[in-house]
C-alpha cells in the first residue's frame, strides 16, 4: 500500500482549465514570511526580491503569451489576474489553432516560480497556490479592486503578518 499522503485538489471538479478565461491566481511565500515587500501609508515598497518578482511576473506573462490584467506584490504574497485566450490563425492558416494547453495555469505558475527562484538564488515560494475561475464582467471588477486596495487594506489581509 502506498504510505504517500494524497493532497486533495484545489480544482474545480468538472472545469476545463484548458478553455480561455480569466484566472485570479496568488501565490505565497513560505512560512508567510514578509519577503517581498514593506507596506508603509497603504503603498507598496518592493525590495530587491519583490522587484524580482515583479519583473519576473511581466516576463512570464510575455513569455507565455497570457494578459497580465492587474497585479500586486505582498510582502508575504502575489496575487495576480490573468487573462489566456485561445490562438488565433495567423494569414490564411489551415489549420485550426492549437488548443490551449491543459495545464496552462500550472503552467503558468511553475514557469513563475522557477524564474523567481532562479534570480533570487533560492526558493521563496509555499509548495502550492490558489487559483480561482473569473465568471464575469462584475467578478472581475471585484477582484480588480480587491487587488488595488490590498495595500491599503493589509492589516485586515488574511496574510497579513508583522
Amino acid at each position: 500500500m502506498n504510505e504517500r499522503t494524497r493532497r486533495n485538489s484545489l480544482r474545480l471538479a468538472g472545469f476545463d482549465y484548458s478553455r480561455a478565461g480569466v484566472y485570479f491566481i496568488t501565490i505565497c511565500v513560505k512560512n508567510s514570511e514578509p519577503m517581498l515587500s514593506n507596506v508603509k501609508n497603504g503603498k507598496m515598497q518592493l525590495n530587491e526580491r519583490g522587484q524580482v518578482a515583479r519583473n519576473e511576473l511581466i516576463n512570464t506573462a510575455n513569455h507565455l503569451k497570457f494578459e497580465l490584467i492587474e497585479y500586486v506584490i505582498m510582502p508575504n504574497h502575489v496575487h495576480f489576474l490573468a487573462a489566456i485566450f485561445e490562438p488565433q490563425p495567423v494569414g490564411a492558416a489551415i489549420t485550426p489553432p492549437e488548443p490551449l494547453s491543459k495545464r496552462m495555469i500550472p503552467k503558468i505558475v511553475q514557469g513563475y516560480k522557477a524564474a523567481v527562484t532562479r534570480k533570487v538564488g533560492f526558493s521563496l515560494w509555499q509548495r502550492s497556490y490558489f487559483d480561482s475561475i473569473v465568471r464575469d464582467n462584475k467578478e472581475l471588477q471585484h477582484i480588480q479592486h480587491y487587488i488595488q486596495n490590498n495595500p491599503a487594506t493589509w492589516e485586515k489581509d488574511q496574510f497579513f503578518c508583522k
